[in-house]
């Protein structure tokens, strides 16, 4: 697939793109440099199924982006990727403890249980899933070959024809290995994805650029709901590949895809790429769709809620910040991966549009993709029409059939070389329609989970206040029955008084010298006391006090 060239200068693209490449021509290289190398391709997967058969013994595989030393507590996570014990899987499955660069060394993950890790697909095989490289190069061979026909001989032949696509599930040391030195994958990029990378960025290096795009976990009754997980792409002139740690749908979802548009879809790895982004944007739909029902569930019930009712409304609130916090998160950095993408889709149209443009000039025909080399036949341009020459007469001199023809053969040829580069630049526009469509989706995104922010802030903020104009009731209350309680207290302290008074083992007035003598001091005073009582509660009630 023909880029055009690319130019040194980048000054809006943002910390989240770098651009790796010494001249001044495409990023992804001429046909001839930098591309696969398919001879050692094909020696790697015959080694490999060697290998995996039992023929030979496995070696050690460290990557040389940096020393590799032995984990500490058996972290080493060692996951069969055959069926043979101790044969392949085994053995070049195993994966060093390595440091990311934002948060230090990697948490250890249980090891993913036997499963086709290897997802291979072109137009010619179809679909393929497998265990290894070498069960696709099988399992292509009993598909394509049939009566009459030839399989694959060697893994390089799936690769050749036409444009791949190679999906690996939890990629392996001997993986990353074989890709960095065949596929001439930059250490960079293979430490970003060895290390599992969680920044979303956009890169272009010399004949490939490459894309990580975080997903999530999205089964809802799992433990790891909404926890990110990176997909990596390395998106090359031949093909794509694709890498993720996590089992995930996405890849499927654009193979159900292609099979269900494959007639009116032009099958470049950039389409490829860019479905992979739209799916992994759409899969945000459903949560925030979800997130949106129990923002309004929660403004319109924050309000109305009986007191019994109220008691696991901040728990709600405070669970539904926390998923639209995380949600945001996700799609934060998209826009910009996403717009340094346009960015060089725009670069690479304008600069192969101008190039075709140049020879023909400001004839419209000319510029149409699709029409290509039918310019030629537009008036003053066919058999028989020079430089400053019009309607097809032939110029003074010049027998019929000879300058002018030959000319006319030179502008065809021309026009003919170009009809490709056309048609490129045509796919490019699509391309760009294409993230247009995604940079629309992640801002109305994040434009909603703004919204939905600012609404379970002020219902937030109601519920805090209608908890506190609560309380303060209750407070109200409590100073009132406090009250009470002190001004009947303050009616019971005389009356003690009185009654400790005369009930002192000493002579006090009224005390009987006889027991046959009439209580009319006891009655006396018990009846002062009940007279002071209802004085007493009397002024209270006209005070305001009780």
């Amino acid at each position: 697939m023909p880029y055009a060239p690319y130019t040194h200068a980048h000054p809006h693209l943002g910390l989240n793109h770098r651009i790796h490449h010494s001249h001044d021509h495409d990023p992804m290289g001429p046909a001839n440099v930098m591309g696969i190398d398919y001879d050692g391709l094909d020696a790697s997967v015959n080694e490999a199924g060697l290998i995996e058969s039992g023929f030979l013994e496995p070696q050690p595989v460290l990557l040389d982006y940096k020393e590799q030393a032995p984990s500490p507590g058996g972290l080493d996570r060692a996951v069969s990727s055959g069926s043979t014990p101790g044969g392949f899987g085994s053995s070049f499955r195993r994966r060093s403890a390595r440091k990311a660069s934002f948060y230090s060394e990697r948490s250890p993950r249980p090891p993913l249980p036997e499963q086709l890790r290897y997802t291979f697909y072109s137009r010619t095989v179809g679909l393929i899933e497998a265990p290894s490289l070498p069960k696709i190069l099988a399992m292509a061979s009993l598909e394509v070959g049939g009566v009459g026909t030839e399989g694959p001989r060697v893994f390089s032949d799936l690769l050749k024809d036409g444009c791949f696509w190679i999906d690996i599930l939890d990629p392996s040391d001997f993986d990353m290995q074989i890709l960095s030195k065949h596929f001439h994958i930059h250490p960079l990029t293979i430490e970003d994805i060895s290390t599992e990378e969680v920044r979303e960025k956009y890169e272009v290096f010399r004949n490939y650029y490459f894309v990580c795009f975080r997903t999530f976990d999205q089964d809802y009754n799992s433990g790891s709901y909404l926890q990110p997980a990176s997909m990596y792409s390395v998106v090359m002139r031949e093909g794509i590949i694709t890498f993720h740690f996590l089992p995930t749908t996405h890849h499927l979802n654009v193979l159900r895809r292609l099979e269900q548009f494959h007639s009116h879809i032009t099958l470049t790895p950039d389409w490829i790429n860019y479905a992979l982004l739209d799916d992994i944007t759409d899969s945000f739909a459903s949560p925030i769709q979800t997130i949106e029902y129990e923002v309004d569930s929660i403004d319109d019930l924050v309000l109305l809620l009986r007191e019994n009712e109220t008691t696991d409304m901040l728990r709600r609130i405070g669970s539904c910040r926390k998923n639209v916090m995380a949600i945001s998160r996700l799609l934060m950095n998209k826009a910009d991966v996403i717009r340094g993408l346009m960015k060089r889709f725009d670069e690479r149209y304008m600069m192969s549009a101008g190039g075709a443009w140049g020879y023909a000039g400001p004839r419209e025909p000319a510029r149409d993709p699709v029409i290509g080399a039918a310019g030629a036949n537009a008036p003053g341009t066919g058999p028989g029409a020079g430089p400053g020459v019009s309607g097809g007469v032939t110029p003074a001199g010049i027998a019929p059939g000879s300058a002018a023809p030959v000319q006319a053969d030179t502008i065809s040829q021309h026009q003919q070389q170009l009809q490709p580069q056309y048609l490129q630049t045509y796919r490019e526009t699509e391309i760009m329609l294409y993230l247009g469509d995604i940079l629309d989706h992640v801002l109305t995104m994040l434009q909603s989970l703004n919204s939905y922010e600012k609404v379970l802030g002020r219902s937030h903020s109601n519920y805090l206040a209608q908890i506190s104009l609560e309380i303060n009731q209750l407070s109200n209350k409590t100073n009132s029955v406090v009250g009470t309680l002190t001004f009947f207290a303050s009616l019971i302290v005389p009356m003690t008084f009185v009654a400790g008074l005369w009930g002192m083992n000493v002579h006090v007035p009224g005390q009987a010298g006889e027991e046959d003598e009439p209580l009319y001091w006891f009655y006396g005073l018990v009846g002062g006391m009940g007279l002071y009582c209802v004085i007493a509660t009397l002024l209270g009630k006209h005070y305001g006090l009780i």
